[in-house]
């Protein structure tokens, strides 16, 4: 690219305001756009000469051409810009290229993890989803903030727009694509495991699995693979995927997923020899998928269910007794469960180590300040989404296409579209 075509770029940028100049300049460095990136070279030095709310579609398109080409560049740089433009960009200017202000959004995300300041990236990324569409669309921006969020340790940071319902999914608005989407439960179900929420992160990987699909594709394999091992964490089982789930992807995600398959076998038997030489035979794949901690969760999972089986029928037990029942090791074994029941469980247990027994209570109530304040947000939670539901069930009912087909619909059946009744 010349240098003349390089300063006829900067000027039109500079210089289109009003809206139809900039739809021209939008047009204009859409065609250049192969051009840009084999310019990236010269691209780099002169970003800092634009301003992030008045050139943001000139940015938008400078930065992609940077970042899309797979080349070398500066990510000192290209971070400091990047920031500038998330946080500062032009709202109505970045709704004119949502699909390239995406791509910057990925590589800001990844230049930040090679820099090893993922944290940095996090609170940019949170203005960059409004930016992009209404409150109530799911957008490329909520994948990236969450992979931040994990990749900086920092769960509790990716909560406000996790627990924010979303059920818009259009990519002529936001630039999302399908894996996006698959992308964005993924990645907050591993927050929600890292936050001990349980159901949310079931839920999550749930979502992944039953999304429309041909085939089985990667992030769902990784997601059953979670699911299984978050299931027997909670529930002690692993349930029935969702109904809308597609039976043959179903089938292959369990083909590939065999080691996890055994496990949840092993776990259904309440025999602890079993599952502890399931987690054996199956080791090197735990590892290789960096699901090991979780295992050791699922292991210590099946304790606290036999323990607790043991407390359906036993008020006070002998610890030999317990020790049989439940297949621990040795009496530090059982302790330990037992401690870490009454720690984080509400569990209520007394161990006599003179004596050799254990005694079982339960302490439960739920009559606190904080059951009722989370049942006052769940029912404030559903009338949210009751209403957001019956407007877009109204929306849908209104729109032509709807009509349309409803009236074909009555037309081959053969009945009267006023009356219903058959013709």
């Amino acid at each position: 690219m010349s240098l003349n075509t390089l300063d006829k770029i900067i000027t039109a940028i500079m210089s289109s305001e009003s809206d139809k100049e900039l739809d021209n300049l939008n047009t204009e460095l859409g065609k250049l756009s192969e051009a840009l990136q084999k310019a990236r070279n010269s691209l780099e030095p002169i970003l800092s000469a634009f301003d992030f709310q008045k050139h943001s579609l000139g940015l938008i398109h400078l930065m992609h051409a940077v970042c899309s080409g797979g080349g070398k560049f500066d990510k000192g740089n290209f971070i400091k810009q990047a920031h500038g433009l998330l946080t500062h960009g032009s709202i109505k200017q970045i709704r004119m290229e949502p699909k390239k202000f995406a791509t910057i959004c990925r590589k800001f995300v990844d230049t930040c993890r090679e820099v090893r300041q993922p944290m940095y990236a996090i609170k940019p990324l949170r203005a960059a989803i409004g930016k992009v569409a209404p409150s109530e669309h799911l957008t490329p921006q909520h994948s990236c903030l969450v992979l931040a969020c994990i990749l900086a340790k920092c769960y509790k940071a990716a909560l406000p727009t996790l627990d924010k319902f979303v059920y818009l999914v259009d990519p002529k608005i936001s630039g999302v694509r399908s894996e996006d989407t698959r992308l964005y439960y993924y990645y907050g179900g591993i927050c929600y495991i890292a936050l001990k929420q349980w159901a949310k992160a079931i839920e999550f990987f749930e979502t992944v699995i039953s999304a429309p699909a041909v085939m089985a594709s990667a992030i769902m394999v990784e997601s059953y693979k979670k699911l299984v091992l978050a299931s027997l964490i909670h529930k002690g089982e692993v349930g029935n995927l969702p109904k809308v789930t597609n039976p043959s992807v179903i089938r292959v995600i369990k083909q590939l997923c065999v080691p996890y398959e055994e496990l949840s076998t092993a776990f259904t038997t309440n025999s602890f020899e079993d599952l502890t030489k399931s987690v054996d035979n199956n080791l090197e794949p735990f590892v290789k998928d960096a699901n090991l901690g979780l295992v050791g969760q699922v292991k210590s999972s099946l304790a606290h269910k036999l323990i607790r089986n043991i407390t359906q029928t036993h008020v006070t037990i002998t610890i030999p007794g317990l020790l049989e029942q439940t297949e621990f090791a040795d009496q530090s074994e059982a302790e330990k469960h037992i401690l870490k029941m009454v720690e984080c469980s509400g569990f209520s247990a007394k161990i006599d180590q003179q004596l050799g027994y254990v005694s079982f209570g339960n302490i439960q109530e739920y009559n606190s300040d904080a059951t009722v304040k989370y049942l006052n947000q769940h029912i404030y939670n559903t009338i949210s989404v009751h209403v957001q539901v019956s407007s877009l069930d109204r929306s849908i009912e209104k729109s032509d296409k709807y009509v349309q087909k409803m009236l074909q619909s009555d037309k081959f059946s053969g009945k009267d579209s006023e009356t219903g009744d058959k013709i």
